[in-house]
């Protein structure tokens, strides 16, 4: 849906339900009905469903444009970031840092943003959203040219880049309390036109592509052309390769799982003997935009909490979803920010007590970066570059 396109694609999306049977500045800059179990190993089905009729609406917007003052300079991350083709996307009270970490090349944008969002920003190739959770508050993007524009009837905390990280779509509500309406807008905040009603809400991006949908039934992929049920259950985490899901049967007796997009095989993950009794896991994204799972679909990042009257402590880190085997990251314990991967899959960064904080999978480390001088941030993301930038 890039907005340079002659004709932007309609995003025409859909559910259908019913089918289931029951501080510091940082300068530094199948789907499946549920049977009695879930299967040892089988094949699944996605159902395809056809999508509803196409639903137009006028959007009223607001936009401003502002000259912003622009710093550019070279910082050196060290390890393990050093020479990695990503970016990391941060935010002060009073500007927006890019690092391309490959280079170190740094581009500090000064920007007055809220106050009050959570810590994960949206980041496309040019442009960064700061969500709002305060309704009163228009949510901002800002340019890297240093313009602005005001997304004023979006949601604030539901705002997703598309794909190809040339447009917006922001969740706006008006649509009962059981349904959203899906809008894509440009960087500038003008909307293309392509609006989406649907049942359910938008729990996310899905890496192939489309939005995730939790309603009754399940959880849903609608991607403009199809209505896809993921799974019955409930949708932990997913990546381009594979879904973890969490399915119970008629009897209340529930079971994890791992399943292979695009086979359809699915593999039990017993996970009693990692975590115990009375204890479950939470691994689908701490703030709205953290991936929990790992690029390859091979890992998750989860964390623990008490299901039963024993209150245990506590625990995140990352699951391996072909063992079933835990590692604890201890520095992780009290994060207040999204758990994001690195595209690699190999480090797992998160906004730490200290600082910007980068756990390294290959030797089990963890790194404030910056050392001395920490990268500080309120909100972050991490992008992948490709050879070009």
């Amino acid at each position: 849906m890039a907005a340079g396109a002659a004709g932007v694609v309609a995003l025409v999306l859909g559910v259908v339900i019913g089918r289931a049977s029951g501080g510091d500045d940082g300068d530094p800059a199948a789907a499946t009905e549920t049977a009695t179990s879930v299967p040892a190993e089988s094949t699944l089905a996605l159902e395809t469903l056809p999508p509803p009729p196409r639903v137009t609406t006028t959007t009223v917007r607001r936009t401003t444009t502002t000259t912003l003052l622009v710093e550019e300079r070279t910082i050196d991350l060290g390890a393990p970031l050093a020479g990695r083709a990503m970016e990391i996307v941060g935010a002060t009270g009073n500007a927006v840092v890019r690092i391309d970490v490959a280079t170190g090349a740094t581009r500090r944008i000064a920007a007055s943003m809220t106050p009050d969002g959570p810590p994960t920003l949206i980041a496309g190739a040019d442009w960064v959203v700061r969500p709002s959770w305060d309704p009163s508050r228009p949510t901002v993007v800002i340019n890297d040219d240093g313009s602005t524009a005001e997304l004023e009837s979006s949601s604030g905390s539901e705002v997703f880049a598309a794909p190809d990280g040339e447009s917006i779509w922001s969740v706006e509500g008006g649509v009962g309390i059981e349904g959203f309406r899906l809008v894509e807008r440009l960087p500038s905040g003008e909307p293309t036109g392509d609006t989406v009603v649907s049942a359910g809400y938008v729990s996310g991006l899905d890496p192939l592509g489309g939005v995730i949908v939790t309603a009754p039934g399940g959880a849903y992929r609608i991607d403009g052309e199809t209505t896809e049920r993921l799974t019955s259950g409930q949708l932990l985490a997913t990546s381009r390769s594979t879904l973890f899901v969490e399915e119970c049967d008629e009897t209340l007796t529930c079971q994890h799982a791992v399943v292979d997009r695009t086979t359809g095989a699915r593999r039990p993950l017993d996970l009693t003997e990692t975590f115990g009794d009375g204890v479950g896991i939470n691994a689908s994204g701490w703030w709205a935009g953290s991936d929990s799972m790992a690029p390859a679909g091979d890992a998750v990042f989860v964390t623990e909490y008490p299901t039963g009257p024993i209150q245990s402590a506590q625990r995140s880190g990352i699951l391996d979803l072909t063992t079933g085997d835990f590692v604890e990251i201890p520095d992780a314990e009290f994060f207040q920010s999204p758990m994001l991967w690195s595209p690699d899959g190999e480090l797992v960064m998160w906004l730490g007590a200290n600082g910007l904080s980068v756990y390294d999978r290959t030797d089990g480390t963890t790194t404030v970066v910056g050392g001395d001088d920490p990268l500080r941030f309120t909100a972050f993301t991490v992008r992948a570059l490709d050879a070009a930038g």
